[in-house]
């Protein structure tokens, strides 16, 4: 999820879609569910031609990585993958097109992990939810670490990454609403769901952030710790 104070102050904004074009997601269309993060990458494959496809976006990951998003040639993708141009064009139309294809993978991963968060019962295990939770967000952002840091990099000059992670931040803050409403109604917080969802999501997201800046394998128990004691006492006030 790229960290940008926009995901939270722009979420409604229209960024960026062209004229007609169907298959790029903007802030104020629906949110998107699981399996529905759209991408031009997208169309009916056989065995042969998913594992070709698959080949040449693990070899993007691998450029992106090592390179950068903004240095990184389709010519770099083919020679790490062991493949000619002309196969790479038959299943992608430029580098932003593969790297539409890894933003649709990751969001989808992530969205998955995010409609996963169960209801939380004050006073009956919030903490080991959270934890939970925030742990299996923990192993997916590690898993797209490389595309996260490009996505990150790439947003600020294209209006279509960008409005494709405002989407996937309002579809996680949706959620963590959701289940604030729920089960903090007859309760005596006095906070409105709506902004301790978007003040938490934000918290995660920039921990996370810093971790995947600073290039770590993985993101420390300790943290993760941390962050569902801090959610689980501010909002519920429980003192484990």
């Amino acid at each position: 999820m790229p960290s940008h104070s926009e995901n939270y102050t722009s979420s409604h904004q229209d960024v960026g879609r062209r004229e007609g074009d169907s298959s790029i997601t903007r802030a104020s269309d629906p949110l998107p569910r699981t399996g529905e993060w759209p991408h031009r990458g997208d169309r009916e494959l056989g065995k042969k031609g998913r594992n070709t496809r698959s080949r040449l976006l693990e070899s993007a990951v691998d450029v992106f990585e090592r390179r950068g998003y903004h240095t990184t040639r389709v010519d770099d993708i083919v020679k790490v993958a062991n493949a000619s141009h002309g196969t790479f064009y038959i299943y992608f139309t430029n580098k932003e097109d593969v790297f539409r294809a890894l933003i649709s993978d990751a969001a989808r991963e992530i969205d998955r992990v995010a409609q996963s968060l169960g209801p939380l019962q004050p006073g009956t295990g919030t903490f080991e939810g959270l934890r939970s939770w925030i742990g299996d967000l923990a192993t997916t952002y590690q898993r797209f670490a490389p595309v996260i840091r490009a996505w990150t990099e790439g947003a600020a000059d294209d209006p279509e990454i960008r409005s494709s992670g405002i989407a996937m931040t309002k579809s996680i803050i949706t959620v963590v609403e959701e289940r604030f409403r729920s089960s903090t109604v007859g309760s005596k917080t006095s906070l409105e769901p709506r902004y301790a969802a978007i003040a938490v999501v934000a918290m995660i997201e920039r921990c996370f952030y810093y971790q995947l800046r600073s290039r770590k394998d993985e993101i420390a128990g300790e943290m993760l710790d941390t962050l569902a004691a801090i959610i689980d006492r501010g909002i519920y006030g429980s003192a484990e």
